[in-house]
């Protein structure tokens, strides 16, 4: 058994020298206690001084031991004080993101609310412009028609008479540009309505 405590010690040592990590030492040195201790115990007789150096190794190798679990309890407090500082700091850091995030949305929302109550104003004022319109051409169109087609009426009545050839081509003319121009009335109302919509 003690032989094979410090052929482990020198596989620890090897480990170590790859690892560089402590525990491999302090298992090295308690592989060596140990089978020192072990291979003592063979050669000691009660209370002589080989039964001593025994007990010695063995409360040597419990120290170590001690130490070992005393040494791995503080390393692991210390990364679980050293975990949940960076956690608490993560935590604050990530709650004042989502705290600068919520109160930009907030605002973005806002300004989205209002843009849309912007909008849809804009949209009713832009409907009754285009009902105010189309009614306003509609009137206009309605009172340039009337006299338009009295004109054209009462030319062609005139022209029924009797007129030399002058007369009839300048009267043939107004009644011509009337019916140009109220042609040209009829064209702007019904643009105003494909512009409405209707």
């Amino acid at each position: 058994g003690g032989v094979g405590l410090f052929l482990a010690a020198i596989r620890l040592v090897l480990t170590y020298r790859k690892t560089n990590k402590v525990d491999d030492l302090l298992f090295c040195l308690h592989c060596v206690l140990f089978g020192a201790a072990a291979i003592m115990f063979e050669q000691s007789a009660i209370w002589d001084v080989p039964w001593w150096g025994w007990h010695l190794l063995r409360l040597m190798a419990y120290g170590v031991a001690l130490g070992l679990i005393v040494l791995t309890e503080i390393r692991a407090q210390r990364l679980l004080i050293q975990t949940t500082r960076e956690l608490t700091e993560m935590t604050e850091t990530l709650e004042a993101r989502v705290e600068e995030r919520t109160s930009e949305l907030q605002r973005k929302n806002v300004e989205l609310e209002s843009a849309q109550k912007e909008l849809i104003k804009a949209r009713d004022e832009a409907e009754t412009a285009n009902r105010a319109k189309s009614e306003f051409l509609a009137n206009m169109s309605h009172e340039i028609r009337t006299p338009l087609n009295a004109v054209i009426g009462l030319t062609e009545i005139v022209m029924k008479t009797e007129l030399n050839d002058s007369q009839r081509e300048h009267l043939g003319i107004v009644v011509d540009s009337a019916e140009s121009l109220l042609s040209i009335i009829n064209d702007i109302l019904d643009f105003s309505k494909i512009e409405a919509g209707k």
